[in-house]
């Protein structure tokens, strides 16, 4: 599925603001009657998307005046992730935060000092139609049995490509490439010296080093991070290796079309038009799109031998150190965000995925795809999604990848080297995490 971003105006607007004004599905239930308690709630969600969420919150807040939610920003993610820590050794944690799987698989590591509220006895009462929640998101979310979390701020890698600079190299902006070989073809006619200085003006690819995305061929070329055990890792078998190999020989073969960047450079080369493509989240598209001055268009990211693309993002967990009002009020304003009308708007206002299938069938879904085909781009890819490994020590291992990327992508070579002593290293993480349990 492909699509371009079409002019949107006043229906656009009236429908976004009739999912709100219509009351977000239901009329709630009659206050609490007793003190105010406030529901703490931990999050990295600034700018534009934080004002999203809080129009929710405050949508919720005037049906829940007895408990309402207290959005708190902490900062970035790695920021969360410190403070959630100290919170919980010290006692006093938020009633519920956004979490990556591998901070909450930290948190309840310790049987019997379980820092986060087990939600399989709230979801089976009434009311939350479970099976409406996409099952790979409810399967990120379980750990040995245990429902942990809800999905929250969920997203796929996305390709972004220019309209204009594929007509002017004689491609067709209605056929984005859909395999990694069709993306190489395009990203060398792609890359052009236009004033005749012998320098690349435009390239077809500008990345940053991204185990997300590399992850993904990984999948792709038939690959699987980890021994079926979890005592080992396979980054160094050929799926892994090979694909290290593309982003090599994209950037630094004998044809290169790839400019190699860092953070966020390639967005921001990709808004300048001095890239045609780039690979990046979904969400990236709200911040991009205000500065663009092309026609955009997006797909879904190119497939291997096999299809595949990682869902990326966090959910939101509860504490068991919080009361019984508070944990109930958390749970409702769970259900309240996942509900089919919030859960669409969030995808629209924010470009995350709604995490319900109901969400794709709503008539301001579909109206919204009218308006804006490129919306359905990343959902498209729910069929063959997946996520990675969930332990705390993943998080570490991906910097051991990160840093093994970068070494051979900066060496111009190397790739089944480099991956070899990161897979040792990433192996000796996992002993110690065998040996520990």
């Amino acid at each position: 599925m492909s699509g371009r971003i079409r002019a949107l105006g006043v229906a656009t607007a009236v429908a976004v603001a009739g999912l709100l004004a219509g009351g977000c599905g239901w009329g709630g239930a009659e206050p609490e009657r007793g003190r105010v308690q406030p529901v703490t709630f931990w999050h990295s969600m600034a700018g534009d998307l934080g004002k999203t969420m809080r129009v929710i919150i405050e949508k919720f807040n005037a049906l829940h005046p007895r408990t309402p939610v207290e959005a708190v920003y902490q900062g970035g993610y790695d920021l969360l992730a410190q403070k959630i820590r100290t919170s919980v050794v010290a006692g006093q944690p938020p009633v519920m935060a956004q979490m990556y799987e591998a901070w909450t698989a930290y948190l309840n590591r310790d049987r019997g000092q379980e820092a986060i509220l087990d939600l399989r006895p709230m979801l089976a009462e009434p009311g939350f139609d479970r099976e409406d929640v996409y099952p790979v998101l409810m399967e990120d979310v379980t750990f040995d049995g245990q429902v942990l979390a809800m999905p929250f701020n969920k997203s796929f890698p996305v390709l972004y490509y220019n309209r204009d600079l594929f007509l002017a190299a004689g491609l067709d902006p209605d056929r984005p490439p859909a395999t990694w070989a069709e993306f190489a073809e395009y990203g060398r006619k792609l890359t052009r010296d236009t004033n005749g200085d012998g320098r690349n003006d435009i390239w077809g690819w500008s990345f940053a080093v991204d185990p997300w995305l590399y992850l993904c061929m990984v999948l792709q070329n038939g690959g699987t991070f980890l021994s079926e055990d979890g005592r080992s890792a396979n980054f160094d078998r050929p799926p892994a290796v090979e694909a290290l190999e593309y982003w090599i020989d994209a950037s630094s073969g004998p044809r290169p079309f790839a400019l190699r960047s860092t953070e966020f450079e390639p967005q921001n080369e990709y808004v300048a038009g001095k890239v045609a493509m780039v690979l990046t989240s979904s969400v990236s598209k709200a911040f991009m799109k205000p500065m663009i001055r092309f026609d955009m268009g997006m797909a879904p990211i190119p497939q291997g031998a096999r299809r595949a693309s990682i869902v990326a993002g966090t959910n939101v967990g509860i504490f068991r150190k919080a009361s019984p009002e508070q944990q109930r009020a958390a749970w409702e304003f769970i259900q309240f965000f996942s509900a089919t009308e919030n859960t669409t708007f969030w995808a629209i206002k924010t470009n995350y995925i709604p995490v319900r299938r109901s969400a794709t069938k709503s008539k301001v879904w579909t109206e919204w795809l009218k308006l804006d085909p490129t919306a359905g781009v990343a959902i498209s890819q729910m069929e063959s999604a997946t996520f990675e490994p969930r332990f705390p020590e993943w998080v570490d291992c991906r910097k051991v990848l990160s840093q093994a990327m970068t070494q051979a992508l900066q060496e111009r070579g190397n790739a089944r080297e480099r991956l070899a002593a990161a897979n040792k290293e990433i192996n000796a993480k996992l002993a110690r995490r065998h040996a520990a349990r």
